[in-house]
């Protein structure tokens, strides 16, 4: 079952989003930081604002509760002598999704079922020069879990300059 969500209309106040993150950092050498975190959102009232969500088998889904908790850090080399001109950043976040359906099958029953998901990206940049530099970034996103002819990858490379 591949289940998206239905943004529908403007939210009421008890339809908010309660969102918190902790974070710090560290500094590992004086060339080398660390900064990890961790993050979470919860809807309890989602209410599913823009209506059921119809299936290709006829049955319909009703958003009930969202929940998203998630982990990230980056880690920085940045020399001492020539942090103007060089640097190099490694980061990552894992996100993981659990979302509650009220599910009207099409024989009639009702039922709730919790779907899951998993998603990630991570970077790699280098600052090679006082205004360049290059890297390249992988995302991973799990759109239909239990299907992966559904998840979507994506590998880009870049590189900046002012």
């Amino acid at each position: 079952m591949c289940l998206r969500t239905n943004v529908g209309d403007f939210r009421q106040l008890g339809g908010w989003n309660y969102w918190g993150r902790l974070s710090t950092y560290f500094d590992l050498t004086p060339d080398i930081s660390f900064e990890p975190g961790i993050s979470g959102l919860w809807n309890p009232k989602t209410l599913d604002r823009g209506g059921p969500l119809t299936q290709p088998d006829g049955s319909t889904l009703t958003e009930r509760e969202r929940r998203l908790v998630g982990a990230d850090f980056a880690l920085s080399w940045k020399p001492l002598r020539n942090n103007q001109f060089q640097s190099l950043t490694w980061g990552t976040e894992v996100l993981h999704s659990n979302n509650r359906y009220d599910i009207n099958a099409t024989d009639g029953t009702m039922f709730n079922q919790s779907v899951g998901s998993f998603g990630l990206y991570s970077y790699l940049t280098y600052k090679f020069h006082r205004q360049w530099s290059a890297g390249f970034l992988y995302g991973f996103v799990e759109e239909c879990p239990g299907q992966q002819s559904q998840d979507l990858r994506i590998l880009s490379l870049y590189h900046l300059g002012s």
